[in-house]
């Protein structure tokens, strides 16, 4: 695993305790898929949104937990 990889697999399971719309998506892969398919799937969505942010010189703003449980 590179160390790209490596990053936002560590930042993605430290998003297991906050109150955001990303943290929201992580429990909802977790108990969909298990815990290893949860973490990379909220690491890749970690590098969407970095390169989104890197390409675009963007700023992003957290539409909160809520607003992602409703969403779906």
């Amino acid at each position: 695993m590179n160390r790209a990889a490596n990053a936002f697999c560590i930042a993605a399971f430290s998003r297991t305790h906050s109150r955001s719309a990303l943290d929201a998506f992580y429990r909802r892969l977790r108990s969909h898929l298990g815990i290893p398919k949860g973490i990379t799937g909220t690491a890749h969505e970690l590098a969407r949104f970095f390169y989104q942010m890197w390409t675009t010189a963007g700023q992003y703003s957290d539409p909160g937990m809520d607003y992602y449980e409703q969403s779906t």
